[in-house]
């Protein structure tokens, strides 16, 4: 018998593809960039919004031996951050997929065993034949439900880890920058000075099918709305015909 695992939450997963916001080019490749003026136009834009975060060209090594109070330290914890994060949602997929293939098996519950073995006779000849292998069916069981609960255990804590992520992303971002909000394209920049993830952006959602409100009191087909001719009724809802004359 399955046991019912609890149930989890949507997460929202980190989108590993370049954002169009992306730079085609490194902005520290090995020699003189070959960039077009258009790009680096772009790049000198880029560099002049991140300000002091420019500090993110800093090498490895700077980044993992600054002070934390210092501006490559403030990156660096930013930088440490989203990786956490990127390394969370991994962690959650891998953990959800542990506790699918827990869940698709077909084992018998503790309670169910034990019954069997209650319901067996101690003086039946065959007593001892019949109970060895419920035993271990048992000591199989016991250990299964524990595994199940530790892998639903764990699919929660990590959706904690995650729903937490964004706020404190948000927080060290704002600790490196001082106060200021980046742009999408400076943001995304500043993540590819860092090689980390692309930052998630937000897409809009799409018009739902059929006629939809314009703001000016029409539906997409220029009808006004509750228009008893768009419609087909002959008599407005709205008044009661009992009133009419």
């Amino acid at each position: 018998m399955k046991t019912a695992s609890r149930g989890t939450t949507a997460t929202k997963k980190r989108s590993t593809t370049p954002t169009e916001y992306a730079v085609n080019e490194s902005p520290r490749p090995n020699g003189k960039p070959s960039l077009s003026e258009d790009e680096l136009r772009n790049h000198g834009a880029l560099a002049s919004e991140l300000k002091g975060l420019n500090a993110a060209h800093a090498s490895a090594t700077a980044l993992a031996n600054a002070s934390p109070n210092s501006q490559v330290g403030r990156i660096a914890a930013y930088r440490d951050t989203v990786l956490s994060a990127a390394e969370a949602e991994q962690n959650l997929t891998d953990a959800q997929d542990a506790l699918a293939a827990l869940e698709s098996q077909d084992v018998r519950s503790v309670e169910d065993i034990q019954t069997a073995i209650d319901e067996l006779n101690p003086d039946d000849p065959n007593y001892a034949t019949q109970l060895a292998p419920l035993e271990e069916e048992l000591a199989a069981a016991t250990t299964y439900e524990a595994d199940l609960a530790a892998a639903q255990q764990k699919v929660t804590d990590l959706e904690t880890e995650i729903a937490n992520s964004a706020s404190n992303e948000n927080d060290a971002l704002l600790a490196a920058s001082n106060g200021r909000e980046l742009s999408p394209e400076a943001l995304a920049y500043l993540h590819q000075l860092l090689d980390v993830p692309p930052p998630e952006t937000a897409t809009a959602e799409p018009p739902a099918d059929g006629d939809v409100a314009t703001g000016d009191g029409t539906t997409g087909d220029g009808t006004v709305e509750g228009d008893l001719a768009a419609t087909g009724e002959t008599t407005d809802p709205l008044v009661d015909p009992s009133t009419e004359s």
